[in-house]
């Protein structure tokens, strides 16, 4: 380990702690005035090592502020409703778009021949006996008996897609199930580190961590400790 001969630094040698050559090399940069200030924490905060990024911390550096997020004020039930009714109409387009969805009828047209119905999975049943959903469209909603179906397991509430098959009575047999697809996209290559902060009271621990961050999301902190 190597130190610089500074009568600064030789003191916190003195004082017990072990000093990175990296901070060290950081250390023989500044000035006296700097030098009393990782002094005065040191003596505060008694650290076994003074590694780079403990020293770092010790002089928070400005934060760019990339993007503020407004809070999201309460959605009346109107306001809820339409945000369902536009996540099914676009992933209805989607479904209709694909060439390989035909005979589409709403679930009111329902009738005794084989079609696909798009809706959105309202209600799925755990029961292992009886394998069915209730599918909604605009024009009402229908029970799916999803027994012969291999992707029942992967259905979830909520979801809009495009089921196959035949109306039984009052069940629609279910042939086969087409979800929207989804766009694959290149993974990014490379490292980075976010550090996500709430409700917390920053001190040199949190400033340590921010330290080491590419990437820091702050919501409702307190301020310095």
């Amino acid at each position: 380990m190597k130190f610089i001969n500074n009568n600064k630094i030789q003191e916190l040698i003195a004082s017990g702690v072990l000093i990175e050559e990296k901070a060290a090399q950081k250390l023989s940069l500044m000035d006296n005035n700097k030098l009393n200030i990782v002094i005065n924490k040191i003596n505060i905060k008694k650290p076994t090592i003074l590694t780079e990024s403990l020293l770092l911390s010790y002089f928070p550096q400005p934060v760019k502020i990339i993007k503020e997020f407004n809070v999201i004020k309460p959605k009346s039930i109107q306001e809820f409703v339409n945000a369902i009714n536009l996540k099914y109409t676009s992933l209805q387009n989607v479904l209709i778009q694909k060439t390989d969805i035909k005979n589409i009828v709403s679930i009111k047209n329902i009738g005794n021949e084989h079609c696909i119905i798009i809706g959105m999975i309202r209600k799925v049943n755990d029961a292992p006996e009886k394998m069915y959903v209730e599918i909604e469209d605009p024009t009402g909603s229908i029970f799916v008996n999803m027994s012969k179906n291999s992707f029942y397991s992967k259905i979830r509430e909520d979801d809009v897609v495009a089921i196959s098959g035949k109306k039984v009575g009052n069940i629609f047999e279910a042939e086969d199930i087409v979800w929207p697809d989804v766009p694959l996209r290149t993974a990014t290559v490379g490292n980075g580190k976010m550090l996500f902060l709430s409700g917390q009271t920053l001190n040199d621990k949190i400033c340590e961590l921010i330290m080491d961050a590419d990437y820091i999301f702050v919501h409702n902190c307190a301020g310095w400790e």
